[in-house]
């Protein structure tokens, strides 16, 4: 009896629950219109309050509120976007949730190659063509270097000649030294000396040009005591006649004065300095006493024609012509010892 209660009440709830679905549904139906038309008369009004304010608002406002409008776009498409992004699909969440309906889509990698052209392969005539003209490019290298180094040899060779010519040059003793100083310059410039071989040219050299400059120097101050020395000359004293052919036969013979000692002092001084000057450029040097005895009279001669009070006049002459006989001597076998190891 239980059973049956049962079965005969749920038919009538079942009853109920459609009826009350039903009522719902009609009033539903019936709100519709009046929520289209509601809809409608608001997007109206928005239309029409737009218009208003479009035509009485001036035309910066206008500008103002369309950028601004624009901007708020803008970023909320860009928000739309970045949450587009950051969300993940359901495909994806499908996927993840069941790993073994994931599919490896399979890519193929195509990768593409330039076009190389195809060389020809050479021939064993051309091969051996160019075999050929590399041999004669190495001889035609080896030439040139045999060339190169015969050159070199000969210009050596020649290099020592003029070497050996300037030494014997220098070795000579009847060449003087100012010839003694353009030889050793011009050894001092050849490129066929050693690092110690030029230095001891420039040693000889320095030694040249030292003496040379001595020897104007001391011609010089000869030249000037032998015009400071020069007596004053007497003139003849037989007197002119009328006739010509008494004068012609006066003049063939002159009658002077006779010089004092003083005079004739002087005037042998002076023949002597000259003598010496003259023989110093020849290298002929006077001798050591006659050479003091002068020197000594023509330093008392000076200092008698000078005022007491001013100190004794500096001749400029050597004592003695010992020390540049030597270093001629040093020039001189300096380069014959070069022409001994030269041998």
């Amino acid at each position: 009896m239980s059973h049956d209660k049962s079965n005969h009440t749920e038919p009538e709830k079942t009853v109920d629950i459609e009826e009350t679905s039903t009522d719902q549904e009609q009033q539903s139906a019936k709100n519709k219109p009046k929520r289209f038309v509601r809809f409608w008369l608001f997007l109206l009004l928005i239309l029409c309050l737009g218009a208003a304010f479009f035509f009485y608002t001036p035309q910066e406002l206008k500008d103002k509120y369309l950028n601004l409008l624009t901007e708020t776009l803008s970023t909320k498409k860009v928000e739309q976007a970045d949450v587009t992004t950051n969300e993940p699909s359901l495909e994806l969440i499908e996927t993840l949730e069941t790993p073994s309906k994931v599919t490896v889509p399979k890519t193929t990698i195509v990768v593409e190659h330039p076009a190389v052209e195809k060389v020809p392969a050479a021939s064993s005539e051309e091969i051996s063509h160019v075999l050929h003209a590399m041999t004669s490019l190495q001889q035609e290298l080896e030439t040139l270097r045999q060339n190169q180094q015969s050159l070199q040899q000969v210009q050596q060779t020649v290099q020592t000649m003029q070497l050996r010519a300037r030494l014997n040059w220098i070795s000579n003793p009847s060449n003087h030294l100012p010839q003694l100083q353009l030889a050793w310059e011009e050894i001092t410039l050849m490129p066929v000396l050693s690092s110690d071989e030029r230095e001891q040219a420039q040693k000889m050299l320095v030694l040249a040009e030292k003496r040379v400059q001595d020897m104007q120097n001391w011609q010089q101050h000869l030249h000037n005591y032998s015009a400071l020395l020069k007596v004053t000359e007497h003139h003849n004293i037989i007197p002119k006649f009328e006739n010509r052919w008494l004068n012609w036969i006066a003049e063939q013979f002159s009658i002077r004065p006779s010089l004092n000692k003083e005079e004739a002092e002087r005037t042998y001084l002076r023949e002597q300095l000259m003598n010496i000057n003259h023989n110093i450029e020849l290298e002929q040097w006077p001798d050591a006493k006659l050479w003091l005895r002068l020197r000594a009279t023509l330093q008392l001669t000076l200092d008698k024609s000078a005022d007491t009070n001013k100190p004794a006049t500096e001749l400029g002459l050597p004592e003695s012509f010992k020390g540049i006989q030597a270093d001629i001597d040093a020039l001189r076998q300096s380069a014959a010892a070069w022409l001994e190891r030269l041998s």
